[in-house]
């Protein structure tokens, strides 16, 4: 389990170097954060059985608007 999340956060760590190529800091960071704590939720679903409740869905829209607010 530890060499998975070690493999996961490299995975992020270059996807975020990827997006600051093409994008402003000031889009990437948000966007990568919102994509970044949404998958864990939906990882955490689909592999660890957790609940995806009312309150993490809600969490998840709102981290998406904020990041689509702040890309604009």
């Amino acid at each position: 389990m530890l060499g998975a999340a070690a493999a996961t956060y490299a995975l992020g760590f270059v996807m975020y170097s990827l997006a600051l190529r093409r994008l402003e800091m000031g889009i990437a960071y948000p966007a990568m954060t919102a994509c970044a704590m949404s998958l864990v939720a939906v990882i955490g679903f689909i592999a660890l059985d957790e609940p995806l409740t009312l309150s993490k869905l809600t969490g998840m829209v709102l981290i998406a608007a904020g990041a689509f607010a702040l890309s604009r």
